[in-house]
């Protein structure tokens, strides 16, 4: 993949964090976030808290493996939001459905050209923090 579809936020710090608080769109649930959980894992958060923000942890990877690991969550619940496509013309009429009339692709992903539609990387330090905020919406996979 060439470019990761999304939002690419460099953050230099003299000290790197261990989680970041990060504010979300309202109404854009479930949030994909990195959790500490040992194994370099994602979790979905089914709200935010009530300051409309979620925490996420940093990934010691970089953000292609991260963004690689973003799409394989996603795709364990491509069923519930009906982002499966069997072509690229009827994931370009999913996306105008929702709203979203400019958009990319690559490989078997299509994806809004406005990054920040999808969610964010934020990278200090060499750790990435992942908040991917509106999955169901932003991405549709075409069938192989």
């Amino acid at each position: 993949m060439k470019n990761i579809p999304l939002e690419m936020i460099e953050l230099k710090t003299n000290k790197t964090p261990t989680v970041m608080e990060i504010k979300v769109p309202p109404k854009c649930s479930p949030i994909l976030i990195a959790f500490p959980s040992g194994d370099g894992s994602l979790r979905w958060v089914d709200q935010p808290s009530s300051r409309e923000t979620v925490l996420t942890w940093g990934l010691e990877s970089d953000p292609l493996t991260v963004f690689k690991m973003i799409v394989d969550e996603i795709k364990e619940r491509a069923h519930e939001w009906d982002i499966e496509q069997s072509d690229i013309s009827r994931a370009r009429e999913r996306m105008s459905d929702l709203g979203i009339d400019e958009i990319d692709s690559e490989g078997n992903l299509v994806f809004p050209k406005d990054p920040s539609l999808f969610g964010s990387m934020i990278l200090s330090g060499g750790k990435v923090f992942p908040v991917i905020h509106n999955a169901s919406r932003a991405l549709c996979i075409i069938q192989s």
